[in-house]
C-alpha cells in the first residue's frame, strides 16, 4: 500500500471515529438540539438574503455573488417549513413571489439566465424543469400562483403520448434520472389538475402512474436494475423517492411495499447515513431512503415497530451534517456542484439548497422521533417541542399520514 492511501485510509478512519463520538453525544440531548439548530439555521439562511432591492432574493451560500432563483426557492421553502413565512409582511412575500414569477417564460418553465447551460434545457434532476416544480411549490406558499399557463404541458397531453415518452425513457442503469424526469411532468399536472380540475388531466395523472408500476420490481419494490446487491438498490432507492411522492399525492398505495421497506432499511450504514459505499452520505441518498421509512411506518404497525431504530438513527446523522455556521453540507469532506458553478460549495461546505432539504428531512423524522420518547421524556422535551409545516400541494414537501403524530406533538 502505497503512503498516499495509508494517508487517505487513516485520514478517513479518523473521521468515522469523530462521527462515532459526536453521535454518541448527541443521544441523548437531541431533543434539546433540535431547536438550537433550527433557529442558527434560520440565522444562516436569512445571511443568504440580498437586503437591498426586492425581497425575496437570495445567494445560494455566504460566497455567492448575485441571487439566484433556484437559492430564492429553496429558501422559501426553508421559511414554509420553520414556519417563518407568516413573520414576513404581505408586500414582503409579494415581492417576493413576483420575484420568482418574473422568471416564467411563455411555454410557462421558469429559467434563470444567470445559471443557464446546455444541461438546463436537457437534464431533470436539475435544470429548468426541475426549477419549474419547485417554483411552484414556492409561489404555493407564498401564496400566489404562476403568471402563464404550464403550456410544455402539451407535449405530454393525451395517453398515447405518455406512453411513448415513458417508453423512451431509460429504466435501466438511469432509472433515477428517469424518474426525476415523471415527476417533474407529473408533479407539474397535479398542479394544473388541482387549479383546473378535469377528468383529463386525472386521466393522464393515472396513466403514468400505471406506466410507472408496470416497471417497478416485484422482488425489491424498486425500479432500475432487477437485483439486490447494494448498488442496484441504492440507485433503485433514488429512483422510488421521486416515483413514491406522486403516489403519495394522489393517496395511491405505492406498488410492493414490504418488499421495497426492508431495501431502504437495508441502506442504513453505521453512522446511520443511506449510503454502504461511502460511509459520509449525501443529501440525496438521505432523504430518498428515510422519508420514505418515515411515511411507511405511519401506515403499518409492524412497519413503525421495526423502523423506530433507524429513524432516530438517520436523525442523529442528519444532525452531523449541519455545520457551526447554521448551514448543513450535500456531504461531508466532500466538495458539491449542483448543476452549475454558481450553485457549488467547497468540501462538506454549507448551501441553502443542503440546507433546505436536510431540513425538511429533519422535519419529516421530528414528529416519529417525538412519538417514540417515553411519557417522562417528552414531559421533560416540553420546553423543545417545534412545530414544522408542510404544503398542501405536490412536490417535495408535501406529507401524507401524519395526523396522529401532529396531534400528539403540535
Amino acid at each position: 500500500m502505497s503512503l498516499k492511501t495509508t494517508i487517505k485510509k487513516t485520514r478517513e478512519l479518523i473521521r468515522i471515529y469523530q462521527a462515532e463520538r459526536f453521535l454518541e453525544g448527541r443521544t441523548q440531548n437531541l431533543i434539546e438540539h433540535i431547536p438550537k439548530q433550527v433557529n442558527k439555521s434560520r440565522q444562516y439562511v436569512d445571511s443568504l438574503r440580498v437586503k437591498d432591492g426586492i425581497y425575496g432574493r437570495y445567494r445560494y451560500t455566504e460566497k455567492g455573488k448575485i441571487p439566484l432563483l433556484y437559492a430564492s426557492v429553496f429558501a422559501a421553502l426553508f421559511c414554509h417549513i420553520v414556519g417563518d413565512l407568516q413573520s414576513i409582511s404581505l408586500d414582503e412575500r409579494a415581492q417576493w413571489a413576483e420575484y420568482i414569477r418574473s422568471h416564467q417564460c411563455s411555454d410557462g418553465l421558469f429559467k434563470d439566465a444567470a445559471v443557464s447551460n446546455a444541461i438546463a434545457e436537457t437534464e431533470d434532476w436539475w435544470g429548468w424543469r426541475h426549477l419549474t416544480l419547485l417554483c411552484l411549490m414556492a409561489l404555493y406558499a407564498l401564496g400566489s400562483t404562476p403568471v402563464v399557463s404550464l403550456n410544455y404541458l402539451e407535449t405530454y397531453d393525451s395517453p398515447q403520448k405518455i406512453k411513448q415518452w415513458i417508453g423512451r425513457l431509460d429504466w435501466g442503469e438511469r432509472a433515477s434520472y428517469s424518474s426525476n424526469a415523471v415527476q417533474n411532468v407529473c408533479g407539474s399536472f397535479q398542479f394544473f389538475r388541482d387549479a383546473n380540475p378535469g377528468l383529463k388531466t386525472q386521466s393522464l395523472i393515472n396513466t403514468i402512474l400505471f406506466e410507472v408500476s408496470e416497471r417497478c420490481n416485484s422482488n425489491n419494490g424498486l425500479w432500475g436494475r432487477n437485483s439486490n446487491v447494494y448498488r442496484a438498490l441504492s440507485e433503485g432507492v433514488q429512483a422510488a423517492y421521486h416515483f413514491w411522492l406522486l403516489y403519495w399525492y394522489e393517496g395511491y398505495n405505492i406498488p410492493f411495499p414490504e418488499q421495497a421497506f426492508e431495501s431502504l432499511l437495508t441502506l442504513q450504514n453505521k453512522l446511520g447515513g443511506f449510503d454502504l459505499e461511502n460511509i459520509f452520505s449525501t443529501a440525496c441518498q438521505d432523504i430518498d431512503a428515510l422519508y420514505p421509512i418515515v411515511v411507511l411506518s405511519t401506515q403499518k404497525k409492524e412497519f413503525y415497530e421495526k423502523s423506530s431504530h433507524f429513524i432516530h438513527r438517520g436523525l442523529l446523522w442528519n444532525s452531523l451534517n449541519f455545520n457551526k455556521n447554521g448551514g448543513a453540507c450535500f456531504q461531508k469532506y466532500a466538495a458539491f456542484e449542483y448543476g452549475h458553478p454558481l450553485m457549488s460549495n467547497p468540501k462538506g461546505g454549507s448551501s441553502i439548497f443542503a440546507t433546505w432539504f436536510r431540513t425538511l428531512l429533519l422535519a419529516y423524522c421530528y414528529p416519529v422521533f417525538y412519538s417514540s420518547l417515553s411519557s417522562t421524556a417528552k414531559a421533560n422535551a416540553s420546553d423543545y417541542l417545534l412545530k414544522f409545516h408542510f404544503l398542501d400541494c405536490p412536490g417535495y414537501q408535501y406529507s401524507p399520514n401524519f395526523n396522529k403524530y401532529h396531534r400528539e406533538y403540535s
